[in-house]
């Protein structure tokens, strides 16, 4: 398995549609169309903020309404 980092992107609005805005902009900008997402984007990792993984308005759950075989984990690292 690989892991590729993608690249750092400033961010104008930090909230959860802000957020999920900025990183579906970007998704689509380097390439990565709306239909490769649906079939392809199947994990988030997070901090575990509500903000990221808000079971009503967290970024985790947007991407969940548009691709629906995202799944988000709170990152091991940040459990510690």
């Amino acid at each position: 398995m690989s892991v590729y980092f993608l690249g750092l992107l400033p961010l104008a609005d930090a909230s959860a549609t802000g957020l999920e805005s900025i990183l579906t902009d970007y998704l689509v900008s380097i390439g990565l169309t709306e239909d490769v997402l649906r079939k392809q984007f199947v994990g988030l990792y997070s901090d575990g903020a509500s903000c990221m993984i808000g079971q009503y308005r967290g970024v985790a759950t947007l991407l969940k309404a548009k691709f629906l075989l995202v799944e988000s984990f709170h990152c091991i690292a940040h459990r510690i």
